[in-house]
């Protein structure tokens, strides 16, 4: 088996609320941020595979911008949250 190529796929993620990851001291604001998961192909003999190998965010803070280490399922988690809260703030406002 031969481990090639790494690969990155550049997204973004909203977050309509301020959010917390794990690992992190204090929320981040809401806002659009910039996703990198880079993945690297694996070349069998008659297939090509991707195995996921690290996922980064890019929070600012201030007038920098830092790229952090995220676990993917963490990202989702915090994403899903801030859809369900986001969902029940607005629901309260239209009642």
């Amino acid at each position: 088996m031969f481990e090639g190529r790494l690969t990155t796929r550049r997204g973004s993620v909203t977050f309509r609320q301020p959010f917390l990851l794990r690992g992190s001291e204090r929320p981040h604001p809401a806002g659009t941020f910039d996703v990198d998961s880079d993945s690297e192909a694996i070349t069998g003999a008659s297939c090509v595979a991707h195995r996921h190998v690290a996922t980064f965010i890019y929070l600012r803070d201030g007038g920098s911008t830092r790229m952090v280490s995220v676990d993917p399922g963490d990202l989702h988690t915090a994403l899903e949250h801030d859809r369900q809260t986001s969902d029940s703030v607005m629901a309260s406002r239209s009642e």
